[in-house]
Protein backbone atom coordinates (compact mmCIF):
# COMPACT_ATOMS: atom_id res chain seq x y z
CA UNK A 1 0.00 0.00 0.00
CA UNK A 2 1.32 3.41 -1.00
CA UNK A 3 0.22 6.82 0.20
CA UNK A 4 0.23 9.54 -2.47
CA UNK A 5 0.04 13.08 -1.14
CA UNK A 6 -0.69 16.16 -3.23
CA UNK A 7 0.39 19.22 -1.26
CA UNK A 8 0.40 22.99 -1.55
CA UNK A 9 0.96 24.48 -4.98
CA UNK A 10 0.80 21.14 -6.79
CA UNK A 11 -1.71 20.18 -9.45
CA UNK A 12 -1.53 16.49 -10.20
CA UNK A 13 -2.99 14.42 -12.98
CA UNK A 14 -1.86 11.22 -14.59
CA UNK A 15 -1.33 9.49 -11.23
CA UNK A 16 -2.01 5.75 -11.25
CA UNK A 17 -2.36 4.60 -7.64
CA UNK A 18 -3.45 1.00 -7.22
CA UNK A 19 -6.68 -0.15 -5.54
CA UNK A 20 -5.05 -0.43 -2.09
CA UNK A 21 -3.33 2.96 -2.32
CA UNK A 22 -4.57 6.16 -0.71
CA UNK A 23 -4.46 9.56 -2.33
CA UNK A 24 -4.72 12.59 -0.04
CA UNK A 25 -4.98 16.16 -1.33
CA UNK A 26 -3.87 18.73 1.24
CA UNK A 27 -4.69 22.45 1.48
CA UNK A 28 -3.35 24.34 -1.51
CA UNK A 29 -3.05 21.14 -3.55
CA UNK A 30 -5.33 20.14 -6.41
CA UNK A 31 -6.14 16.88 -8.21
CA UNK A 32 -7.66 16.71 -11.69
CA UNK A 33 -9.47 13.57 -12.87
CA UNK A 34 -9.81 14.12 -16.61
CA UNK A 35 -12.11 12.57 -19.21
CA UNK A 36 -11.74 8.79 -19.12
CA UNK A 37 -9.89 8.98 -15.79
CA UNK A 38 -11.00 7.13 -12.67
CA UNK A 39 -10.19 7.96 -9.04
CA UNK A 40 -11.17 5.89 -6.04
CA UNK A 41 -10.96 6.63 -2.32
CA UNK A 42 -9.49 10.13 -2.61
CA UNK A 43 -9.30 12.08 0.66
CA UNK A 44 -9.57 15.85 0.33
CA UNK A 45 -8.10 17.47 3.42
CA UNK A 46 -8.60 21.15 2.56
CA UNK A 47 -7.46 20.40 -1.01
CA UNK A 48 -9.35 20.66 -4.30
CA UNK A 49 -10.43 18.07 -6.84
CA UNK A 50 -11.78 18.68 -10.35
CA UNK A 51 -13.59 15.75 -11.96
CA UNK A 52 -14.59 15.29 -15.59
CA UNK A 53 -14.01 11.54 -15.36
CA UNK A 54 -15.27 9.27 -12.57
CA UNK A 55 -14.61 9.59 -8.85
CA UNK A 56 -15.76 6.90 -6.43
CA UNK A 57 -15.69 6.95 -2.64
CA UNK A 58 -14.12 10.37 -2.08
CA UNK A 59 -14.11 11.80 1.45
CA UNK A 60 -14.16 15.60 1.71
CA UNK A 61 -12.75 16.83 5.02
CA UNK A 62 -12.68 20.55 4.49
CA UNK A 63 -11.86 20.06 0.82
CA UNK A 64 -13.74 21.15 -2.28
CA UNK A 65 -14.76 18.84 -5.11
CA UNK A 66 -16.11 20.16 -8.41
CA UNK A 67 -17.82 17.64 -10.66
CA UNK A 68 -17.64 19.24 -14.11
CA UNK A 69 -19.92 18.60 -17.11
CA UNK A 70 -19.60 14.95 -18.14
CA UNK A 71 -18.19 13.99 -14.73
CA UNK A 72 -19.61 11.39 -12.33
CA UNK A 73 -19.16 11.14 -8.56
CA UNK A 74 -20.28 8.00 -6.72
CA UNK A 75 -20.50 7.35 -2.96
CA UNK A 76 -19.00 10.67 -1.86
CA UNK A 77 -18.92 11.65 1.82
CA UNK A 78 -18.98 15.40 2.40
CA UNK A 79 -17.66 15.79 5.95
CA UNK A 80 -17.14 18.77 8.26
CA UNK A 81 -16.31 21.84 6.20
CA UNK A 82 -16.32 19.92 2.91
CA UNK A 83 -18.14 21.12 -0.20
CA UNK A 84 -19.13 19.27 -3.36
CA UNK A 85 -20.50 21.09 -6.39
CA UNK A 86 -22.24 19.15 -9.15
CA UNK A 87 -22.16 21.39 -12.22
CA UNK A 88 -24.79 21.47 -14.95
CA UNK A 89 -24.17 18.37 -17.09
CA UNK A 90 -22.60 16.41 -14.21
CA UNK A 91 -24.03 13.60 -12.06
CA UNK A 92 -23.55 12.51 -8.44
CA UNK A 93 -24.96 9.32 -6.89
CA UNK A 94 -25.06 8.13 -3.31
CA UNK A 95 -23.82 11.27 -1.56
CA UNK A 96 -23.76 11.64 2.23
CA UNK A 97 -23.56 15.21 3.54
CA UNK A 98 -22.48 15.45 7.19
CA UNK A 99 -22.42 18.26 9.72
CA UNK A 100 -21.32 21.57 8.19
CA UNK A 101 -20.93 19.89 4.80
CA UNK A 102 -22.44 21.61 1.75
CA UNK A 103 -23.75 19.98 -1.43
CA UNK A 104 -24.48 22.36 -4.32
CA UNK A 105 -26.40 20.83 -7.23
CA UNK A 106 -26.77 22.43 -10.65
CA UNK A 107 -26.68 19.07 -12.45
CA UNK A 108 -28.29 15.82 -11.23
CA UNK A 109 -27.96 14.06 -7.89
CA UNK A 110 -29.61 10.83 -6.78
CA UNK A 111 -29.62 9.07 -3.45
CA UNK A 112 -28.46 11.85 -1.15
CA UNK A 113 -28.51 11.65 2.65
CA UNK A 114 -28.36 14.99 4.48
CA UNK A 115 -27.25 14.33 8.05
CA UNK A 116 -27.65 16.63 11.03
CA UNK A 117 -26.20 20.05 10.17
CA UNK A 118 -25.64 19.24 6.48
CA UNK A 119 -26.95 21.41 3.65
CA UNK A 120 -28.21 20.77 0.10
CA UNK A 121 -28.61 23.78 -2.20
CA UNK A 122 -28.84 24.68 -5.86
CA UNK A 123 -31.23 24.50 -8.77
CA UNK A 124 -30.40 21.08 -10.21
CA UNK A 125 -32.36 17.85 -10.22
CA UNK A 126 -32.63 15.77 -7.04
CA UNK A 127 -33.89 12.25 -7.69
CA UNK A 128 -33.73 9.00 -5.82
CA UNK A 129 -36.97 7.23 -5.14
CA UNK A 130 -37.44 5.95 -8.69
CA UNK A 131 -34.05 4.23 -8.85
CA UNK A 132 -34.15 2.81 -5.34
CA UNK A 133 -31.67 5.31 -3.88
CA UNK A 134 -33.67 7.32 -1.35
CA UNK A 135 -33.17 10.95 -0.51
CA UNK A 136 -33.26 11.57 3.23
CA UNK A 137 -32.87 14.49 5.61
CA UNK A 138 -32.06 14.57 9.31
CA UNK A 139 -34.40 16.68 11.43
CA UNK A 140 -32.04 19.66 11.32
CA UNK A 141 -30.58 19.09 7.85
CA UNK A 142 -31.30 21.94 5.40
CA UNK A 143 -32.42 22.10 1.80
CA UNK A 144 -32.18 25.46 0.06
CA UNK A 145 -33.37 25.42 -3.52
CA UNK A 146 -33.90 28.14 -6.11
CA UNK A 147 -37.03 28.23 -8.23
CA UNK A 148 -36.16 26.88 -11.68
CA UNK A 149 -38.82 28.92 -13.51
Amino acid sequence: MTACIVSSGVVSSGLTPGPADTLTVLGGGALTVGYGGVASGVILSDGDEYVTGVDSGAVLRGGTQLIKPGGLAVATTVDVGGAQTVALGAVARGVTVGARGVETVEGVISGVAILSGGRLQGAGEVTGLADGAPTSFASDGRMIYRDQT
